[in-house]
This record gives C-alpha cells, sequence and structure tokens, in this order.
C-alpha cells in the first residue's frame, strides 16, 4: 500500500512540474509583447523550474521502480 501511495504521489509531483513547464511557456509565448516586462522572467523562471522538477521526479520514479 505505500508503495501505491508513493507511486501517486511522484506522478501528482510529475504532473505539477509538467504544468508549471507549460504554464511558464504560456505566460513568456503569450502577448506578443516586448520580452523586457515581468512576464518574461517570470515564464522563464517557471519553465525552468518546471523543467528540473520534471527531471528530478522522474528519475526519483526510476528510482523507486528499481528498489521494488
Amino acid at each position: 500500500m505505500r508503495q501505491i501511495q508513493q507511486h501517486q504521489s511522484l506522478m501528482t509531483h510529475s504532473f505539477l512540474a509538467l504544468f508549471a513547464f507549460v504554464g511558464g511557456f504560456a505566460l513568456w509565448w503569450w502577448g506578443g509583447e516586448a520580452a523586457d516586462t515581468w512576464r518574461a522572467p517570470v515564464g522563464i523562471g517557471l519553465m525552468s523550474a518546471g523543467f528540473l522538477g520534471y527531471l528530478v521526479t522522474r528519475v526519483r520514479i526510476l528510482l523507486a521502480k528499481r528498489r521494488r
């Protein structure tokens, strides 16, 4: 039961990281404004955090599968 809960938690983290990446990309790309507005650094920051979070979570999922 504990392994199932851990796997579900990791999948939720993976989804949230992917959502942050897509949201950051949409915030950065949308609107066609100049890149020096507040949306550019926030969007790039969200994309970076989402990408790194997704990679870390995928590694954690692989490690959890290996332990079984």
